[in-house]
């Protein structure tokens, strides 16, 4: 906001500007804390991402898995997994449903939760080569016998290993809980609760942006000129959608292209 003009010893005076932004040492020790954790876990969350996006693995990898029992989990799918950009840059994660009846596409992982994928029809020669012969596969349930996609799924599963811990989201499910903490406290002076609600955590921006606009806008910039007009939760809502509308039609093109 702008100083209002006026005069002083026969000069006049000229407009002044908000303070400038502070600097990570104008911070409190507390500000300071909080904002060290903040930046912390949102480049776990970015590094967790990237590590839990399957890559395509090769036959021989498949093979690895299977004779080495690094199966953790797997799951059959009838879409190409995201790669890490999509999944970084339109910040939601579509997995099919785990339904074995249905996808030509086998995702697996390890016991370093790493995630795979590749075809069926590339795993079934060797889910077939380890299989267990006095094993009958199958669902049961089901009319008729199994087709080959089937029976390759649950061969595959054969050597798989159950794993409840998922600590490749651990900085994403604590950077949500402190971006809660930030909307539940309400010290904002930018924006209501309600915008940073829809900016922070639904439906947020690409590459959780949102937390950078919030330490910059509320933290950086938070000036001492008074009060200004709060961004409204719709405004937050609607910037968010038109980025991610923005964003997806992107992707789309480059997908296209390539």
């Amino acid at each position: 906001m702008l100083a209002r003009a006026g005069v002083h010893n026969g000069e006049m005076t000229i407009p002044t500007t908000c303070p400038p932004a502070l600097s990570f040492r104008d911070l409190g020790r507390g500000e300071r804390i909080i904002t060290i954790l903040l930046l912390s876990c949102w480049v776990l969350m970015l590094a967790g991402t990237v590590w839990a996006t399957p890559q395509r693995a090769s036959v021989a990898e498949v093979e690895r898995a299977i004779t080495s029992k690094n199966i953790i989990l797997h799951e059959r799918r009838e879409q190409v997994p995201a790669s890490a950009v999509e999944r970084l840059l339109t910040s939601v994660t579509v997995n099919d449903e785990d339904d074995p009846s249905r996808g030509g596409y086998l995702v697996w992982k390890d016991r370093s939760h790493r995630w795979h994928w590749t075809t069926l029809d590339d795993a079934a020669p060797v889910a077939a080569k380890y299989a267990d012969k006095d094993r009958q596969y199958g669902d049961s349930t089901s009319d008729g016998p199994p087709d080959d996609a089937t029976l390759t799924y649950y061969r595959f599963g054969e050597h798989a290993h159950t794993s409840y811990f998922s600590w490749e989201y651990a900085g994403g499910l604590l950077l949500g809980a402190m971006e809660l903490g930030l909307v539940i406290a309400g010290a904002a002076r930018r924006g209501t609760r309600w915008f940073w609600f829809w900016v922070l955590l639904v439906p947020g921006l690409p590459l959780d942006a949102g937390l950078l606009g919030y330490l910059w806008l509320e933290v950086l910039n938070r000036g001492t000129a008074g009060r200004t007009r709060r961004m409204a939760g719709w405004e937050g809502l609607f910037f968010c959608i038109l980025v991610l509308i923005v964003v997806q039609m992107g992707l789309s093109v480059v997908r296209a292209v390539l």
